[in-house]
């Protein structure tokens, strides 16, 4: 998925689940999830995937849709 987000920061962002971080050399096992700072500390969405470029893909979703938001609301 191409990233057309605006030029701000992004509202959410793509992490490894700590939940889930896998094997320490090889990585295997480890999921992906969207976070996001809730203004004291970073906040996971409740989904992970094992997929990092779908997790990514749904992040890029998330972010456009906060930003189409908050131009709708100015």
């Amino acid at each position: 998925m191409s990233n057309s987000l605006p030029s701000e920061e992004s509202f959410y962002k793509v992490e490894v689940s700590a939940n889930h971080k896998g094997c320490k050399h090889c990585g295997t096992g480890e999921y992906w999830t969207i976070v996001y700072h809730d203004g004291r500390e970073e906040i996971e969405i409740g989904s992970s995937w094992q997929d990092k470029e779908t997790a990514e893909d749904i992040c890029d979703l998330m972010n456009m849709a906060y930003h189409f938001g908050q131009e709708s609301r100015a």
